[in-house]
C-alpha cells in the first residue's frame, strides 16, 4: 500500500524578534530575525519589506525543523526613512503564513539642524554669578536630549543634559556661582537615533568683578 499525507495547516507561532518594533537607528545595515513552528516541517522563510518603495520579498532562505526554527537575513545600504517588514514562513507542503502584524523600523542618519544659541547673547558681559543658557533646535524625526557644554571649570566639558521631545524644542540650563572670567559655551543636541550636532560657533560670556 502507498500512503499519503494531507497537510493544510499553516506554520504557526511566527515571531519577529529583531529589530524590535519601532526601532530608530542611524545604521544603514540591519539584521532581521524571525522564528516559527510547523508540525510537519518548515521549508523556507522569506523576508518582506518596503525599503525599495514596494512591498516585496527581499531574500528567501532554506530552513528545516518543526519547532522554534530561527532564521536571520541581513540587509545593507538602507537609506534614511521609515519602513515595515515581516517574514513569510512556508512548510514542506507549501502552506505559508506570516506574523499577524508587520514591524516598523526607522533609519535616521541625519543630525539635528537649525541649532540656535538664544541666550545669553554672544559676548554678553555683566557682574552676575548666575547664568541661564537657552538654545533651540529641530530634527526631522525627533529630538531626544540637549547637553550644555562650557569651560567654566577650565576644561571644555558637558555640564548638564536635559531630556527633550518633538521635532522642534527649546531648552534652558542654569549655572550658579560662576567665578569672574571669560568663558565659552555651546549646546549639543541629539536625536532619537543618536545623531548629535551643535551650533557652528561657540558663544562667549564674561563675568565681571562686582
Amino acid at each position: 500500500n502507498f500512503t499519503f499525507t494531507v497537510d493544510s495547516t499553516l506554520p504557526s507561532s511566527i515571531n519577529l524578534s529583531n529589530p524590535a518594533n519601532d526601532v530608530i537607528n542611524s545604521s544603514s545595515t540591519w539584521r532581521f530575525d524571525s522564528n516559527a513552528t510547523d508540525f510537519r516541517g518548515l521549508s523556507n522563510a522569506s523576508l518582506y519589506h518596503n525599503i525599495s518603495g514596494s512591498w516585496v520579498a527581499n531574500q528567501t532562505v532554506t530552513v528545516s525543523g518543526t519547532s522554534g526554527v530561527v532564521t536571520s537575513i541581513n540587509v545593507t545600504s538602507v537609506v534614511d526613512g521609515r519602513y515595515i517588514w515581516n517574514f513569510e514562513w512556508c512548510d514542506t507542503s507549501n502552506n505559508c503564513n506570516q506574523s499577524n502584524s508587520n514591524f516598523t523600523f526607522t533609519v535616521d542618519s541625519t543630525r539635528p539642524s537649525t541649532i540656535n544659541l538664544l541666550s545669553p547673547a554672544n559676548d554678553t558681559s555683566n557682574t552676575s554669578t548666575t547664568w541661564q543658557f537657552s538654545s533651540n533646535a529641530t530634527d526631522g524625526l525627533g529630538l531626544a536630549n540637549a547637553t550644555l557644554y562650557q569651560n567654566i571649570n577650565g576644561t571644555w566639558a558637558p555640564n548638564q543634559t536635559n531630556t527633550v521631545t518633538g521635532t522642534s524644542a527649546t531648552t534652558s540650563f542654569n549655572i550658579t556661582n560662576v567665578a569672574v572670567g571669560t568663558y565659552v559655551w555651546n549646546v549639543q543636541w541629539c536625536d532619537s537615533a543618536g545623531n548629535c550636532n551643535q551650533s557652528n560657533s561657540n558663544f562667549t560670556f564674561t563675568v565681571q568683578s562686582a
